[in-house]
């Protein structure tokens, strides 16, 4: 929490509201006797009372009571190396999510997944990760799927932590398998016997592991890095996807702060995000890439379809507030974005329904050209779901990922014979390989979840570990990470695969 203000020396957010921490001598809850301003490695148990807005402060926010400090991070380990890595993995384990760290005879495993559609390709793998001595657990770092699609492989033997959203992801994608009959399905994204969830900036343990979670953007709130102290006092990071630009700027302070205090723990190993380290400079901010999508649809004359990753809850937010204000009306479409129009609703109520007409924004499934997307079933099997006709403005607010290139192009060619005009992010014309139009254009309208060149330096000057591993180990990646590596004189260990011996 950050120091601010007379009336709380401490103030943060849980839930997207502000949450100030009482220590008032005179709160009849005895707040000055239980609480102590030393935070670093504390975790605080508090009681939350509602507030309403005032004069000073115009909107609701939370009290915080402390109650008791619950548990405190042990002391700095003495520096301690790396001693050796186990075998190398099958090769197809380069796309495994997922990492085990073992010290002495114990072992705890970070993520669990693979790329979407393949999981079978990584049973063997994972398998081989599970023989590492003594698995305490597993614990996941953020919603997205491919962090967490291996899970019942381990046949509900682990206790498996992860935050409320992830758990809500999971529990979404089975419900999903089950209504459409597939018994199959539903048994490959079964939930965990054993589900533990823990809050954003939180301290847990996980057998005899100690994991601080530290909140950070991505793509998808609920995402963080995690501290990990091993049984023999030695301090892993494991990063997880994250991006230093997209927080609020005094989350993000708090962030580099609490970078800077692990740093001087002497870091062992940093496993690190590198898919956009190739890039210079750091990840933009989510904003611009709203900004662009805000303008489109200022200048439509029509009807507009938005076309976007439905994990993205803070653009659709931000969007659906914006449309909002413009009195438009708002539809969402599509199984993923009904479940996107779910979570929103908890915080805000959005105008949503009514009869749609020629200035409705509709929100999509569909940017990747996914066969069973909204957009490609009205487009390539004529199911008018969405009532898409000549002169609508479709926006593909999202970047193509690699080997959907084709399906995108011919989707985006398809909707352009219908008369639609069509709006890509920046350089995605060349990309794609598309021909001009005067339907077809180009605008800032996508900010990617993974920190660029930039967000990586910076990260390794707080932290500055003796030893960090790369996510992705293919070219340019690797080739930019190895230099970066190299100005702050980290050691990037071999072999390549996704266990570490401590």
């Amino acid at each position: 929490m950050a120091s601010r203000g007379r009336s709380f020396q401490h103030v943060g957010r849980y839930e997207g509201r502000t949450v100030g921490l009482c220590g008032h001598p005179y709160c009849p809850h005895g707040c000055a006797r239980n609480i102590d301003h030393n935070f670093d490695r504390a975790t605080v148990e508090v009681g939350l009372e509602r507030r309403g807005p005032n004069e000073k402060r115009p909107t609701e926010f939370l009290l915080a009571h402390p109650v008791r400090v619950v548990k405190i991070l042990p002391p700095p380990a003495q520096a301690s190396t790396l001693v050796s890595a186990s075998g190398e993995l099958e090769a197809d384990a380069s796309g495994l999510t997922a990492m085990c760290y073992t010290d002495g005879d114990a072992s705890i495993m970070v993520d669990c997944g693979a790329p979407p559609g393949q999981n079978g390709n990584f049973n063997a793998a994972l398998q081989r990760l599970l023989e590492a001595p003594n698995v305490a657990g597993v614990v996941i770092t953020h919603p997205h799927q491919d962090h967490w699609s291996l899970l019942p492989v381990l046949g509900g033997k682990l206790p498996i932590h992860m935050e409320q959203l992830t758990r809500e992801f999971m529990e979404r994608q089975r419900r999903q398998a089950r209504r459409g009959n597939d018994d199959s399905a539903a048994a490959s994204v079964r939930a965990p016997d054993q589900v533990i969830t823990y809050d954003a900036d939180s301290s847990f343990e996980v057998g005899s592991f100690l994991v601080r979670s530290i909140v950070t953007a991505h793509s998808i709130p609920n995402s963080s890095m995690l501290l990990i102290r091993t049984p023999g006092g030695k301090w892993v990071l494991h990063t997880g996807d994250f991006k230093l630009n997209g927080m609020d700027w005094r989350i993000r302070l708090l962030v580099e702060k609490a970078l800077r205090e692990i740093g001087r723990l002497g870091v062992e190993i940093m496993y690190c995000d590198n898919l956009q380290c190739h890039r210079e400079g750091f990840t933009p901010e989510e904003c611009h890439a709203v900004r662009g999508v805000a303008e489109v649809i200022l200048q439509a004359p029509g009807s507009v379809f938005v076309a976007a990753f439905a994990s993205n809850l803070d653009r659709l937010g931000t969007l659906a507030e914006f449309v909002q204000d413009c009195g438009r009306p708002i539809y969402f479409k599509g199984t993923s974005m009904l479940f996107a129009k779910e979570l929103l609703e908890r915080g805000q109520v959005l105008p949503i329904g009514g009869e749609p007409h020629d200035q409705t924004v509709f929100f999509v499934t569909g940017c990747q050209g996914e066969e069973n997307s909204t957009l490609c079933r009205e487009i390539i099997d004529c199911q008018p779901e969405l009532r898409l006709r000549e002169g609508d403005t479709v926006i593909l607010s999202s970047t193509a990922i690699p080997g959907n290139e084709e399906r995108i192009k011919n989707m985006i060619e398809r909707l352009l014979a219908r008369g639609c005009r069509v709006v890509i992010h920046e350089g995605q014309i060349q990309k794609l390989g598309l021909q001009p139009n005067e339907r077809l254009s180009e605008a800032f309208v996508h900010v990617g979840g993974r920190g660029q060149g930039g967000d990586l330096r910076r990260v390794l000057e707080l932290v500055r570990p003796k030893k960090i591993i790369p996510a992705v180990r293919t070219s340019p990646q690797i080739e930019a990470f190895r230099k970066i590596a190299d100005e702050f004189g980290a050691e990037v260990p071999e072999p390549a695969d996704n266990h570490v011996v401590l």
